[in-house]
């Protein structure tokens, strides 16, 4: 139906009627309360006591949120997720139960954070006993490993300590394959000196090469944090949480402190050695303890290149020398952390190209040269290096002038550039090289310098032998001048017949020409 507009005007009415009859009621309330205000005496304020109520049991446990330390080894280790709380888990005097398993996957993320300067910076030498270990702290220590023991992560702790899915549900990271050594950890027993209980070590890495074993006899080293320990005393077991091992292998390098389990983490090939690094500076500071006649001695004889470059990684901590024309000697600055750490600010970089090597060189890292070798990009000296093979390097080199040709060719065609090519070079790490050009010029020299001392010698000689005749000559010829002269202010003309000029024939018989 069709609304008209008196419709309309009754039902506005309506609405403003409703609206005046509930602001009159609104007033009417507001002066009621006033007038009871003004009628009732001033009383106090009322004040309201809220009582503490008592929690609820839950069954999650309340996370107290920690301060974090304030002396610089705290902070770091707070940083890394080792709050102070964490040793308050574990408990001294039984061997590391299930119920400590868990702290233990969390140290062990922790230690994996670390790096090589914080060890190098706060790490400790373990005390002999009775002195007690710290807890919140570093230690490290040296001994002889007996005995390796490996246990396996569940997939829970594998992302703790590696961040690492092990789900492989769609959209996931791929898992850790069965075979990853990241699956395990190691208890490992080692014999420290001083102490009759051995240092109970759990870690994440040992040396590749001992994997697999479980008695060995091997000489190793350990940094790590103390969790607990198992009596006291030297009879004690102090326990330990490591990252690796170090191996010092029984061999001359092993001997100078080389750490062999450092070989794991060196690639075949590398264009920048990041991952070699540590290796390559214990290296170079095993050769700075080395004595280079000693070093030379170890390396006497004819050794070929041909494993260098075709079997690298078998000649890991090998010794080897070479012999060759160095092209190429600069001078390498190492950073300030590695000079800190290692005492090393500086080494040598040596191109040498050898009679098998031909065109391919290899590359030396020096820890010095013989005074006055030459340096720069353009060298030619005959040397010999003796040293130890650390990874193959690889560099862009330059194009040849078939590759130049077919470059232009693509160029003109077109097509995109082929990629630059590469030379791989095996890298050497040892401590200076024999200049045997210099060896050579000397005893040339010495050689040279002999003979013409010999000719001089020979001629002042025989001038000797002439300067002597000659002057007996002269003293005879002397004497029988002072003999026969006549004395002094006589006339020639008063001398003896004997002294009279002209030849004196009365002496001679005359003689008849005419018969």
């Amino acid at each position: 139906m069709t609304r008209t507009p008196s419709h309309r005007l009754f039902v506005v009415g309506c609405l403003f009627a409703v609206v005046g009859l509930a602001d009159l009621a609104i007033g009417q309330e507001a002066a009621k309360e006033s007038a009871e205000k003004a009628a009732a005496p001033d009383a106090p304020p009322k004040i309201e006591l809220t009582l503490p109520t008592t929690p609820k049991p839950t069954d999650k446990p309340v996370h107290v949120e920690e301060a974090m330390p304030t002396d610089p080894l705290g902070e770091l280790l707070f940083s890394v997720g080792v709050p102070p709380s964490t040793w308050t888990k574990f408990t001294d005097g039984s061997p590391l139960s299930d119920s400590e398993r868990r702290p233990l996957v969390g140290v062990f993320a922790a230690v994996r954070q670390l790096k090589p300067e914080d060890w190098s910076t706060y790490a400790r030498p373990m005390p002999v006993p009775p002195a007690t270990l710290d807890t919140a702290a570093l230690w490290r220590a040296v001994g002889t490993l007996k005995s390796i023991a490996p246990q396996e992560f569940t997939d829970a702790e594998l992302d703790i300590v590696y961040a690492a899915a092990v789900a492989n549900s769609p959209g996931d990271p791929p898992r850790l394959a069965d075979g990853d050594p990241r699956r395990k950890f190691f208890r490992c027993e080692v014999a420290v000196p001083g102490r009759t209980g051995p240092l109970i070590v759990y870690t994440l890495r040992v040396p590749d090469a001992l994997r697999g074993k479980t008695t060995v006899e091997e000489r190793i080293g350990v940094q790590g944090m103390y969790l607990k320990g198992v009596g006291a005393g030297p009879d004690g077991s102090p326990i330990f949480a490591a990252d690796r091992l170090e191996w010092f292998k029984r061999t001359p390098l092993g001997d100078l402190g080389m750490d062999y389990g450092l070989y794991d983490d060196v690639r075949p090939f590398s264009s920048d050695l990041s991952a070699e690094r540590e290796c390559l500076f214990q290296l170079l500071v095993a050769m700075k303890k080395v004595d280079f006649a000693k070093l030379q001695e170890l390396t006497k004889g004819a050794y070929s290149v041909v494993p260098l470059f075709n079997d690298g990684p078998k000649m890991l901590g090998e010794l080897t020398a070479q012999e060759g024309q160095a092209r190429r000697a600069v001078l390498v600055v190492a950073d300030k952390e590695l000079q800190r750490r290692y005492g090393i600010s500086q080494y040598y970089e040596v191109a040498l190209f050898t009679a098998e090597s031909v065109d391919n060189p290899l590359l030396f890292n020096l820890l010095e040269l013989p005074p006055g070798f030459p340096q720069g990009q353009d060298i030619n000296e005959t040397v010999r290096i003796p040293g130890t093979y650390l990874t193959g390097w690889t560099y862009k080199r330059d194009r040849t002038d078939a590759e130049k040709r077919e470059a232009a060719k693509r160029e003109a065609a077109g097509l995109p550039p082929e990629k630059p090519g590469m030379q791989k070079a095996p890298l050497l790490v040892g401590k200076s090289l024999v200049w045997l050009k210099r060896i050579v010029a000397a005893q040339d020299d010495g050689f040279s310098w002999l003979v013409n001392g010999a000719v001089i010698v020979l001629v002042l000689v025989i001038a000797a032998i002439a300067w002597t005749t000659l002057r007996a000559d002269r003293t005879a010829r002397d004497i029988v001048q002072r003999t026969n002269a006549p004395p002094a202010g006589t006339s020639l003309n008063d001398l003896p017949g004997d002294f009279r000029n002209g030849p004196d024939f009365s002496s001679l018989e005359a003689r008849d020409d005419r018969k």
